[in-house]
């Protein structure tokens, strides 16, 4: 079995743009006005991603320090839980893919 390498900094770009561009096609189509908001939306979107990612490493690095923990929190797993737990019922699926991409291309 080959052994799976995490993306570079650059995939994980192409794949934020790939994910910007896919949810500007379609806010502009669902949303009056769509085109014109699309740019802060996504902009809003990649500010909270980088956000999180920032939260979930200081609580990384406070949580590593605890001695009653039962392991360390991974910061992959632990947006993750929080993108599934929180966002996904308040997010459109575009928009939580798009998160999903910022979060990847901020813990890069």
């Amino acid at each position: 079995m080959p052994i799976r390498t995490l993306p570079s900094r650059s995939e994980r770009q192409i794949a934020f743009d790939a994910e910007a561009r896919e949810f500007a096609r379609i806010f502009s189509r669902n949303v009056e006005c769509g085109a014109a908001f699309a740019g802060g939306e996504i902009a809003r979107l990649s500010g909270l991603a980088e956000l999180m990612a920032s939260d979930v490493e200081a609580w990384r690095v406070e949580s590593d320090q605890l001695h009653a923990r039962r392991s360390r929190l991974g910061a992959h797993d632990a947006l993750r839980t929080i993108m599934e737990c929180v966002f996904d019922e308040h997010l459109t699926p575009e928009a939580l893919r798009l998160l999903a991409a910022g979060v990847a291309l901020a813990l890069a």
